[in-house]
């Protein structure tokens, strides 16, 4: 029997603080958006050579960065935590 192949899928919220940031981010027809997926795409599945599905979701949320109770609910070390206590369950 062949190796059976995983697909990875990864959903990354990214937040800004205003919506003209948003724009900036996708790009016109959302041409840096595209760019930034292919790169993360290709080189997730070179190290691990498995296809991956992204889906990207952006969000406003007015001055983020000053809210030390919303930086610490999006820390990004407790996420991988999680994902690894899940992975052992």
């Amino acid at each position: 029997m062949g190796r059976e192949e995983k697909i990875i899928r990864v959903t990354a919220v990214i937040y800004v603080e205003r919506p003209g940031q948003k724009g900036i981010l996708i790009g016109k027809g959302g041409e840096t958006l595209k760019k930034i997926g292919m790169f993360a795409r290709l080189e997730m599945e070179a190290s691990s050579a498995n296809n991956s599905i992204w889906n990207c979701l952006f969000k406003v949320k007015p001055d983020w960065r000053e809210s030390p109770e919303f930086l610490n609910e999006i820390d990004w070390r407790k996420m991988t935590g999680d994902v690894q206590d899940n992975e052992n369950d």
